[in-house]
């Protein structure tokens, strides 16, 4: 039960960092160019760990 809790915490951040909700400021000094890319490696990373979360749900 605690993997998935930690899966649906992770998958909430990358969430907020793919749409650009939560932006650390770190981020101010990168060129628009990087962080387009950050933020698609975010949404992917998203996409990954909501499916391996669902494959959790179903594999009980």
């Amino acid at each position: 039960m605690i993997v998935v809790i930690c899966y649906i915490i992770l998958a909430l951040l990358f969430l907020l960092l793919a749409t650009g909700k939560f932006k650390p400021k770190s981020w101010q000094d990168l060129p628009e160019r990087k962080i387009q890319l950050i933020r698609f490696g975010c949404f992917f990373f998203f996409v990954v760990i909501t499916l391996n979360l669902i494959g959790k749900m179903f594999e009980n």
